[in-house]
């Protein structure tokens, strides 16, 4: 099982430079090949139960990184209508309640923003 597991591990070492920089799949891939590394660790320490938990997460990751590639799944910035009236008027009606002091001057920009944000 150990030989299998450094022939996975070789073959997924000479892959990640194939994958884009900065991209969602590439870090789950790299991910994936460092929990290879603690698998492999594990087994040649003979901590198989830590090697047995590690490789369902390592597995995981390698699935969400194929769904990444081959589904072209990507994550966008939600584009639904602006906020109804009545929340964005709630909105500014906490800006003229009293806030608590030391959170002031955080929460009036926080308020803001959001107020400018939904217009």
């Amino acid at each position: 099982m150990a030989g299998k597991q450094a022939a996975i591990l070789s073959k997924a070492q000479l892959m990640a430079p194939k994958f884009k920089q900065g991209d969602y799949a590439n870090f789950k891939f790299l991910e994936g090949i460092a929990l290879m590394n603690k698998v492999q660790d594990d087994l040649k320490n003979y901590r198989y139960q830590n090697a047995l938990r590690t490789r369902q997460t390592m597995v995981e990751n390698l699935k969400q990184t194929r769904l990444l590639l081959t589904d072209g799944l990507d994550v966008k910035t939600d584009t639904t209508t602006a906020m109804p009236k009545y929340i964005r008027d709630d909105i500014a009606d906490a800006m003229n309640e009293k806030l608590p002091a030391q959170y002031k001057d955080a929460l009036e920009q926080y308020y803001k923003k959001l107020n400018e944000q939904t217009k």
